[in-house]
C-alpha cells in the first residue's frame, strides 16, 4: 500500500490525532458494533476499521504512521536530506569480468587488514551460545 491510497486512520475511527489508547479503543468498539459483518455491516469497512485500530494502538506502528502522514509530498526526490538513501544491495549483479588485476594485486582495492578484535573461528563466533542441559527424566514406577 502506498502513502497516497492509505486512509486517514484517525478519521476512520473518528478520534483526534492526540487521542490516547483508551479513547481509540472506545471509538473502535463503538464503530465495530455497527460495521461488524455479523451485525449487517460491510466486511471491507470492518477490515479497514480493524486495521486502523491495530495501527493506532501499537506505539511503534502509530509513530511510523504519523511520520508517513506528516511527510510532505516530494518534488521528485525519493528521499529528503534528513533521510538517507537506501543501502546498496551487496548481492546485486554488476556487469564486467570482476576485479581487475593491476601489477601484482588481484583486487582493485586493498584487502582490509586483519582486525585482532574479530575472530572468524566458529568457537569464537558462537561463544555466547551454550546448549542447555536438559534435566534427566524422572523415574516412573518401581525401581528394579
Amino acid at each position: 500500500m502506498t502513502d497516497a491510497d492509505e486512509p486517514d486512520y484517525y478519521a476512520v475511527l473518528g478520534v483526534p490525532a492526540d487521542a490516547d489508547r483508551a479513547e481509540i479503543g472506545r471509538a473502535y468498539r463503538r464503530k465495530a458494533l455497527t460495521h461488524h459483518p455479523d451485525r449487517g455491516g460491510d466486511a471491507g469497512v470492518f477490515q479497514g476499521l480493524h486495521l486502523a485500530y491495530e495501527t493506532l494502538t501499537d506505539p511503534v506502528r502509530r509513530a511510523a504512521y504519523d511520520r508517513r502522514r506528516t511527510r510532505k509530498p516530494s518534488t521528485g526526490a525519493r528521499w529528503t536530506q534528513a533521510e538517507s538513501p537506501p543501502a546498496a544491495d551487496p548481492f546485486a549483479w554488476a556487469p564486467g569480468a570482476g576485479p581487475v588485476a593491476d601489477d601484482r594485486r588481484v583486487h582493485s582495492v586493498p584487502f582490509p587488514e586483519h582486525d585482532p578484535g574479530v575472530s572468524w573461528r566458529r568457537a569464537d563466533r558462537f561463544a555466547w551460545w551454550r546448549p542447555v542441559e536438559e534435566p534427566r527424566p524422572k523415574r516412573r514406577g518401581r525401581r528394579r
